[in-house]
């Protein structure tokens, strides 16, 4: 029931919207099909990017706080605070991507020990 009434009031909404819209392109009144789609293309992939790229942060963010010490880690969470997702990329290349070719070898020297 309640599906029902909030897809009703859902489609109410978006056909009112496009009943009452009235679309202009360069002063004049035109048809909505005439206003380009690709604006809107190019806002979602921004959204898209900036949220991967807050996705990204926020993971270095963890990545810093569970894994740097002492004055390591305040140094790279303040990097990663100020600097945003540049900070992120700095610390991504600088630090945990050491981090992980230091297991590899670490791996292999002990397969090669057996």
């Amino acid at each position: 029931m309640k599906k029902m009434i909030l897809g009703g009031l859902f489609s109410f909404i978006f056909s009112a919207k496009h009943a009452l819209a009235v679309c202009t392109l360069n002063g004049e009144v035109v048809p909505c099909d005439q206003i380009p789609k690709w604006p809107f293309a190019l806002l979602v992939v921004f959204f898209l990017l900036m949220m991967a790229g807050l996705v990204f942060w926020v993971l270095m963010l963890i990545d810093a706080a569970k894994n740097e010490k002492d004055n390591n880690l305040i140094i790279w969470l303040l990097v990663l605070f100020f600097f945003g997702i540049i900070g992120a990329v700095v610390y991504y290349f600088a630090r945990k991507k050491g981090r992980k070719n230091k297991i590899t070898k670490n791996r292999k020297k002990i397969a090669s020990k057996k």
